[in-house]
Parts: structure tokens; sequence; C-alpha cells
């Protein structure tokens, strides 16, 4: 039996079971017992359990466990969303259970996704192989919490009792030289004791008993070894052979291997005729296309593979499938005789984020200029889009030196040309006509006309020309109906921005969710992250920090690209700013913004959060790198405010600014200029009034597009009235901080109330102080200490999985006893997880 010598690890995953939030990690070699060890684990506490697991011949097939422990995995249609869709199905039909996943080391990224949603919704038992190529879903796992039960050898005793409960009445040596072939391993031991025992090995004491099975077992056995998952009974000769060898299970009318490693011994044995053979009778009887090219594939029959993977393309349910399966096409055609289809499935990788399989695809093509154009530019794509700018300009160079004029290709590579001149060179009035010329061509050849128009909108954008209204929307249409999705979300997260600070935020957070939803019913989910990302910031943008910091964490703890991942990061400092959580906003400038795309934004949070604190010198402090990596005029206009008032409160000259004119069209800084103009009055004793005007001015103007620059003006205009201290100044004062309040308190924004309070104070208004709880005192880095404390971790281990010093991890477990008033670091991991 498999707990022989487990009874510790049973017991620790049998309370596991019974806690409130069970997320347990096995991890062992193969054939240690890890699956047997669950399941006795389930039975001992009496838990129902839902097993699905990974297998090594569809790991391409998404949340394929799932679907196995839901016994759905006939029916793609129910499993056509993401990880968050795939996730809610789960804990719909799980009832009392807990869902197993087993051989995590071959499950697909999507289950991997669906599992990180569900972590505390669900209780979770999840088994793979300690290395290879689970390594990084176990990493991922681990940081989200799971605890490890890792499985070591059976000691010499327990292998022995194991042996001879597999073979009563085996003698004591005989059972100890088995334990000692068995090396500790639960299978291998067992399969050794119904052998002879005598083996050189475990392959050949394996061998033995296959090669002691007739023609009929030992075909249906290679059959089931090369599946890699179970197969109808009824297309096997006789498997109640191998069901009584100990070789398979039965079960539901489907018959499997008995274990991976046997599996694979098997697989191993066959000589590469008879495998090849095998996979095109397995081919032949696969009702899925894309598992039967698989196996056509492995069978040689590269005709036969690449029609069963045009069928599977067409058959798909996501673009992330879809790509998989031209992937497979591609790789059985000749890249002479196709090389149509391998730009499509390169075409396919990329807009399903897949770039590494982009550049394997495109190797091999015909030396013809038109084709190797096209390569270059896919290649450049997937450069682009995966943050690699110098190789993409690589790729443009080349791509463009060898273009034939009036092709796709040329068109393609104009429109990044265009690209080049707005984000590289920063030259609008020739990105402006390169953007027209290509739409021209685009148009002429009927080739990437949403691209060209994608492209042109932002060129207009940034020329402050209205036209991009009409033509992003145009983009988006022509990209729907020509099935580009590249294009589409390139187009509506450009039409987006433009909202968000030109036109109607209202309907960039429209066009946002409409973008969540495509994504995410075309199996998007890298661009489904995306774009929640761009909601996100228009929450921030709207006032909301609260709700900001509660999405925030979890964005950032799953993949995200680069550009979402340095937005949600600005985003949740900002707020935090707003929720005066000031050494929470600096933690997340300095561990999240350095090497993003937005680094100036690491400076504009830290001067913030300085001056906010009182440390307004320090702030200044944080104007000349922020000023050499200002990556526009509309970032340096956006912070410039927090510079002015920190130069103000520090009593020294205003600071000297790049030329911004051209961003103060942009409608959502036009309140910029009037709010600079409002602190350098409030430097004249006689200013107040002029100060006042301009703070409402700036008020109004921040207002449809940016709560915090609202608010901020709003208070600096009350604070100019009451401190003239005269009645009706003072009482207007009063009431405009009524008014304040009533906007900030539903949202939650502490700096802003807490400033209120303060000033009301100062006029002799007492007000009481909001109390707050333990847990809100911790910063993000001390509650992340403080849950790998509670899971037991060192602090060298919690410094090695957080990327900080041991000595620094201390210091923030000290810095949290004191907050908390814990005696000891256990204590403080207690008290911060119960607040």
């Amino acid at each position: 039996m498999v707990f022989i010598g487990r009874r510790t690890e049973l017991s620790q995953l049998v309370d596991a079971m019974h806690g409130d939030d069970c997320r347990m990690l096995v991890l062992g070699e193969a054939g240690i017992g890890k699956t047997r060890l669950v399941t006795e684990a389930a039975t001992a506490a009496q838990v129902p359990l839902r097993a699905g697991g990974g297998l090594s011949m569809l790991s391409w097939m998404p949340f394929l466990p799932l679907r196995r422990a839901l016994d759905e995995v006939g029916d793609d249609r129910l499993w056509r969303g993401d990880a968050h869709a795939a996730a809610q199905r789960v804990e719909d039909r799980l009832g009392t259970a807990a869902l197993f996943v087993d051989d995590l080391h071959w499950t697909d990224p999507e289950t991997i996704a669906a599992l990180l949603v569900l972590v505390g919704r669900v209780p979770l038992v999840v088994a793979s192989r300690a290395e290879g190529a689970g390594a990084r879903a176990i990493e991922q796992l681990q940081d989200a919490g799971f605890r490890t039960l890792e499985l070591a050898p059976l000691a010499p005793e327990d292998t022995r009792r194991l042996a001879q409960s597999v073979k009563p009445g085996l003698p004591d040596h005989e059972a100890e030289a088995i334990a000692a072939r068995g090396g500790g391993n639960p299978f291998a031991v067992e399969e050794l004791a119904r052998g002879d025992g005598h083996a050189r090995s475990l392959a050949l004491s394996i061998g033995a008993r296959v090669d002691a099975l007739g023609e009929a077992a030992r075909h249906d056995l290679g059959l089931l070894a090369l599946a890699g998952r179970p197969i109808r009974s009824d297309a096997l000769a006789d498997p109640a052979v191998l069901v009584r060898a100990g070789m398979a299970t039965t079960g539901g009318g489907r018959t499997a291997i008995r274990h991976a490693l046997l599996g694979g011994i098997v697989s191993e044995r066959l000589s590469a005729e008879d495998a090849m053979r095998l996979h095109a009778e397995l081919a032949a009887r696969m009702d899925d296309p894309g598992e039967a090219a698989r196996h056509w594939q492995l069978a040689g029959e590269h005709e036969r593979s690449y029609a069963a993977a045009l069928v599977a393309v067409e058959a798909a349910a996501t673009a992330g499938e879809r790509s998989r399966h031209l992937v497979t096409a591609a790789r059985s055609a000749s890249p002479q005789t196709e090389p149509d289809l391998l730009l499509r499935a390169a075409g396919a990788a990329v807009e399903a984020g897949e770039y590494d399989a982009c550049g394997d695809i495109l190797t091999g093509l015909p030396d013809r200029p038109e084709l190797q154009a096209q390569a270059h530019w896919l290649r450049g794509l997937a450069a682009r889009e995966s943050g690699d700018l110098e190789e993409w300009l690589r790729q443009l160079e080349a791509g463009l030196a060898i273009a034939p004029a009036d092709t796709p290709p040329s068109v393609a590579l104009a429109v990044e040309s265009a690209r080049r001149a707005i984000f590289v060179e920063q030259d609008l009035d020739t990105a402006r006509t390169l953007a027209e010329q290509a739409l021209h061509e685009a148009d002429r050849l009927r080739a990437h006309r949403a691209l060209a128009r994608a492209t042109l909108g932002t060129a207009l954008y940034f020329q402050n020309d209205r036209r991009w209204l009409r033509v992003w929307p145009e983009a988006i249409a022509i990209a729907r109906e020509e099935h580009d999705f590249l294009s589409e979300v390139v187009a509506a997260n450009n039409l987006v921005s433009a909202h968000e600070s030109s036109g109607d935020p209202a309907e960039a957070a429209r066009i946002a969710d409409e973008l969540i939803e495509r994504s995410a019913s075309s199996g998007m989910e890298r661009w489904r992250r995306y774009f929640a990302a761009v909601k996100l910031n228009l929450v921030m943008h709207a006032g909301d920090a609260p709700q900001v910091d509660q999405i925030a964490p979890r964005m950032l703890a799953q993949p995200l690209p680069s550009r979402g991942r340095g937005s949600v990061a600005q985003s949740w400092g900002l707020a935090l700013l707003d929720l005066a959580r000031y050494d929470e906003a600096m933690e997340i400038a300095d561990e999240e913004l350095p090497g993003s795309l937005y680094p100036s934004s690491r400076h504009h949070l830290r001067a913030a959060a300085f001056d906010a604190t009182g440390r307004s010198h320090e702030a200044l402090g944080e104007l000349a790198p922020f000023l050499e990596l200002a990556e526009d005029q509309h970032r340096l206009a956006f912070a410039a405010p927090v510079f002015h008032w920190a130069a103000l409160h520090a009593a020294a000259s205003s600071p000297e600014l790049p030329d911004m004119q051209a961003a103060f069209e942009v409608p959502m800084l036009r309140g910029v200029p009037r709010e600079l103009s409002a602190i350098h009055a409030l430097r004249d004793e006689d200013g107040t009034d002029t100060a006042v005007s301009l703070f409402d001015e700036a008020a109004a103007l921040w207002a449809p597009y940016h709560r915090r620059g609202e608010l901020r003006c709003r208070i600096a205009a009350a604070q100019a009235l009451a401190s003239r201290s005269e009645g009706d100044d003072v009482a207007q004062a009063l009431g405009r901080l009524d008014e304040i309040e009533r906007i900030a308190r539903p949202l939650g924004r502490r700096a802003e109330l807490d400033a209120i309070a303060r000033m009301r104070r100062a006029l002799g208004v007492r007000t009481p102080a909001p109390t707050e709880q333990h847990g809100a005192l911790l910063t993000v880095r001390e509650r992340q200490v403080l849950e790998y404390v509670m899971r037991g971790l060192s602090d060298a281990a919690i410094a090695t999985r957080l990327g900080i010093s041991a000595r620094t991890v201390e210091s923030h477990v000290v810095a949290a006893r004191r907050k908390l008033g814990a005696a000891t670091r256990d204590q403080a991991a207690a008290l911060a997880m119960r607040s």
C-alpha cells in the first residue's frame, strides 16, 4: 500500500483537506506515489475528489486537466473562454469536492492560469515531478501560497514491507534485495515484486513481464503507452489481460496504462518501425483532429498530419489553440512548397503572443524577396510586442532593404516605418506623411488596411488632429471584418488612450470592457489581461483608489505584457498615494517601475510621496532623474504640479522644466498650466484672489479626466481662501471643504480626507480621527514577508523568493512586529493574516 512509510505525509495532507484554504503541492519523482497518496488522503479525510491530470501527448489542449476532472473532455464549446471563465466553471461544478490536478509537468498554460484564479476559492491539490517542464508552474503555485509536500524515497524497512504486501509470503532476504534494487521508489518496488525480483533493472523486469504477454496484449499496451491518455476499451483486443497483469486500469468504458513511468518504459522498448505503426493506428482512431495530427506527424505521415492539422485549425475554439495547430501543420509542410502556410502560422503565433514559435517557423523559407520581407516584418512584430525594440528596428531595416514595391510586405513595413518615426524619432510630421502614404498603398493593394489606419490614427492624435475619432473606429471595423485581431487590439488600445485623455473617458471604459470580453471569448488571455490593465488605469483616473488597491496586487501576481505591467504598477502607486499609504507607494515605485516602459513614473511617485510626508527637499531631489527618464511631454506635464508644489513647500525657486506647450493642448492636461500659475500666485502676498480663480479653473479642467488633479486644486483653492482668516472667506472655505468631502469620502480617498481634517482643525473645527486596522498599517512588502513566515519559510528562503537580502527580510519582520505589537514573528504573521 502506498501509505506504508507515508504516515506523516498522509496526516499533513488530511489536515490540509480539512482546512479552510487547502492549497497543497505534492512533489516527487515518477513512481514515488504522489497520486496514490492524494487518493488515500481524500479517502481518509472523507473529502470527495475530482481528479484530472495533464497528458504528454495533449499538453497543448487548453484546460485539459480541468476538463478531465469534470468529465468534459469532448465538449469544446464549454471551454472556449479564458482562465477566469474556466475557473468559474470548475467552482460551479465542484460542489463539496476538492480539485486534484495530477502531472502538472504536462499541463497547459491555460490550466495554470485557471489554478491561480481558483486559489482561495476551492480546495486545491496538485502533484508534479519536481524538475523539468513543470519547474516554472511549480514556482508560480508556490508564489501563490501553495504549501509544498515533497515525497522522499521510502526507508529500507518500509520498502521491504511494501514488496511483501504486493507479493505475500515473499522471504525477507528477497524483499530486501528488491528494496535495494527499487531505491525506495514504490512503483519500482511493486513492479520488481510482481516480476521475478531478480532482474538487473526495473526496465528489464518490466520488459520480461511485457514479453510474457501475448501478441495482442503487447499491441494493446503499446497503443496505451503512446496514446498518453485513456482510450476506449472496445478499441483494444482484451484490456482485461493488462488489468490482471497490473499494467492497466479501466473505468467509464476506457482503459489507461497504470502509470506514466510504465508507459515511458514500454514506449522506449518499441522499435522505431513499431512506434510509427502504432502512432498511425492511433491517429486513425482519434476523433480530435489536432491529436490525430500529432500522431500522424510522429508516424511520419506528413501529408496526413498536415491535412488533420488544417482541419483542427478550422475547428479551433481559441486563437492560441489555432496557433498550435498551425504550427503543427507548418512543421509537416515543406518551407519550399508551402511558404504561405508558414507565414500564416507565424502570424498566428504573434497574434497569440507565442513569439518564440514565430522565429522557429520562419526558418527555411525560400530565398524570395517578398517572402523574406514578410518574415522580417513578422519577426519585427514579435520583437516589438515582446519589448525588444533594438531587434524590431533591425528586422525593420532588413525588411525595407529587400521588400519589393507594391506588395503586402512593403505596406506592412511602411506602416512600421511610420511607427518608428512616432515612437523612436519623434518626428510627427514625417510620421503622418509616412502613415498617409502607407494607408494609400494599403487601400490600393487591399492589404493591411486596418493596421495602416491604426498607425495613421496615432500620428493624428499626437498632432492633436481630431480625425482620430474617425480613423481608429474605421480601423477596428475593418480589422473585425478581416479577422485581423492584432490590428484590432492596436487600434482599440489607442482609441481608449485617446478617449482617456482627450475625448470621453466613459467611452474609453466601454471600449476597454468590450475588448476584455472579445479577448476572453477568443481565448486571448494575454490581451484580456492587457485590457484589464487599461481598464484599471481608467478606474484610477476616475478616483476609485480602493478598487485599484484591491485589483492591482492580483493582476501583478499574474503574467502581464510589459506595457500592462507598468500601467498597473503606476495606477496602484497613484492609488496608494490617494489612500495616504505613502511608504507602500514608494515600495511599488522602487520595485515595479525601474526597467518598465514607464521608468520616469518611479520618480514621479517618489516625489509625490516625499512631499506628502513633509520631505519636500527630498521630493525635489527626484526632479533630475525624472527629467532624464521622462518619456514624452505628456508625462512631463502630468508630473509637473508635483514638483512645483514641492518647491513651494520647500520655499525653493520654481523648478525649470522643458517646454510642454504641445502637451497642454491635450484636454486632460489643459488644467496643468493654470495650476502651475496658481501655485506661482501663492508666492505673491497679494495673489490669493488670482490663485483661487486659477485653481478653480484648473479643477474644472481636470475634473472630466483625473480626479486626483481636480481634488488637489479644489483643496488648494479652499486653503488659499482660508489663509486670509476673514470671516466670509473662512466660511466659504469650510463650505468648499464640505463639497470636497462629499466627493472624497465615498471613494475612500484618505489623503484628501486627512487634508480636509487638518484644515478644519486649523480653522477651529474639530472632527474625530478615523481608526485603522492593524493590517492596514503594514506595507505591501511587510505583508508579503509575513505571508511567507506563516508558511514556515526561513528568512533566507523568503529572501530568495522576493529577491532581497535576508537582512532586509529581518528588518521587515521587526517593523511589522512593532506595528502589530506582536511578541514573536509567528504572532505577527497570525495577526496580519487575521486582519
